[in-house]
């Protein structure tokens, strides 16, 4: 049976959870008011000493040059996704960064979105499960394939592309017929609301009642609402009689708005497209001083080579007696994949190497070693890294780990008066810690620590 408590009591208690809630939330901000916690290292700051190390100064050098043959050896961890961050800044090109697989690709592009922003980094996708499944199609896929067509082919240059192999096989739509069926909105223009309901039926959306995925529109009186094939969020186009008056995106579940907008674009189904349409491949598409980023170049090979081939294996096999485009017209071979990638400036990092380098780069960097959650070992290993002279940082995802690592370590060890802090906290999460034994930093994640599953995320 359950105890009887009071109202009153009941009352009390709730406020105390409530303020005890308030307490942990805010006990990071606390310590840093209080200066009990010492910040003296942000993500900024590691950044500008990966760009300003002597290593990645010879690097983005490298890079500006049209025929770069790059190698990055000894590279460990999340640290070429801090590589790739402070090239960024320095080098104003697209960067296509192909990794082994889907799961590899996710975790890098975690780190890369973390480090510089979601808004200058996007993933690219395979779009099939299965070549010819075309009822294999993943909706969420093409969406993203879609917002990068969409960012180069409207002149956004300074970003960096996170793909794989199954992704890069399959051809896109050229940037000719993309233009041809891209329709652009802009604020305060004159355009009729049946004028775009006619374009949008030539291009294939669907009118609906209410929006929620995309290649849909509907019209409202004044209000055209249209789900992009480019675009996270559905578009709100407000008209006074002829005249575009407001734009914004909203939530098509809470209908809330998202962000204001003076123009926006709307493509079809580049999938759908695809098979009506001239295409090429994806580096044809791309700027052409695009830096490319291996992290295994033969590896990455072969699974073009395995694509190409499944593909020929799955047309071969069509019974169905609606005619298909062969092989060669919507898949990459890689002969032509590889004539295509080595003219554009290269870079190979990993632990196999396959290309002829014009440039070798070793760093000195080790793995984040492993205590098995003996945190009494790791209060040691922070204290020898002090007296070493590196800088101890810990990334984690939320706030309330690193209280939780606070605690430990003061139950450990009380910290004793004038004493320093055992590492600077950053509320960042990457995949992989390493230690840079060139800036003298050790860079150690949270899950690692705790032997925690770290869980990569993708736009849903």
């Amino acid at each position: 049976m359950q105890p009887f408590v009071p109202d009153c009591a009941r009352t009390v208690i709730a406020l105390r959870l409530r303020q005890a809630r308030c307490v942990s939330s805010s006990a990071v901000e606390n310590r840093r008011k209080h200066k009990t916690i010492s910040f003296k290292l942000t993500k900024e700051d590691i950044l500008k000493k990966f760009g300003e190390a002597p290593n990645n100064l010879t690097l983005t050098q490298q890079l500006k040059e049209s025929n770069a043959r790059v190698q990055l050896k000894s590279v460990i961890g999340s640290s070429s996704a801090f590589i790739t961050a402070s090239v960024y800044q320095y080098v104003h090109k697209t960067n296509l960064i192909i990794l082994a697989d889907k799961e590899e690709a996710a975790y890098f592009l975690n780190d890369l979105e973390g480090l510089i922003g979601e808004e200058n980094v996007l993933f690219f996708p395979a779009s099939y499960r299965m070549p010819y499944e075309h009822e294999e199609i993943d909706n969420a896929n093409i969406l993203l394939r879609a917002e990068v067509l969409n960012k180069i082919n409207t002149g956004k240059k300074h970003i960096c592309i996170v793909s794989y192999p199954e992704a890069l096989v399959e051809k896109v739509v050229t940037k000719t017929h993309l233009t041809k069926n891209t329709l652009s909105i802009k604020q305060g223009e004159k355009i009729s609301i049946e004028f775009i309901a006619d374009v949008l039926l030539e291009y294939g959306f669907e009118r609906v009642d209410y929006v929620v995925e995309p290649g849909q529109f509907s019209i409202r009186g004044g209000i055209v609402d249209i789900f992009s094939f480019s675009n996270d969020h559905p578009y709100r186009v407000e008209f006074l009689g002829n005249e575009v008056d407001s734009i914004r995106s909203f939530d098509s579940i809470s209908q809330l708005s998202v962000a204001k907008l003076t123009f926006c674009t709307i493509i079809p189904n580049v999938q759908t497209k695809l098979l009506q349409e001239s295409r090429q491949t994806f580096f044809e598409f791309i700027p052409e001083n695009s830096i490319i980023w291996f992290k295994h170049f033969q590896l990455t090979l072969d699974r073009i080579d395995k694509g190409f081939k499944q593909a020929e294996t799955a047309y071969s096999n069509l019974k169905s007696t609606i005619a298909q485009l062969p092989p060669s017209e919507l898949y990459v071979d890689k002969d032509v994949f590889t004539k295509q990638v080595l003219q554009f400036p290269l870079v190979e990092f990993g632990n196999h190497f396959s290309l002829q380098a014009t440039t070798t780069i070793t760093y000195n960097f080790s793995p984040q070693p492993s205590f098995n959650k003996n945190f009494g070992l790791l209060n040691d290993n922070l204290k020898g890294n002090i007296r070493n002279g590196l800088s101890n940082v810990i990334f984690a995802d939320a706030a309330k780990q690193i209280e939780r690592l606070y605690k430990i370590f003061e139950d450990i060890s009380p910290k004793k008066e004038g004493e320093g802090e055992l590492f600077t906290p950053i509320l960042l999460s990457i995949h992989e810690g390493f230690i840079d034994n060139e800036l003298r930093i050790a860079c150690y994640t949270d899950h690692q620590l705790f032997d925690r599953y770290h869980r990569f995320r993708l736009k849903n």
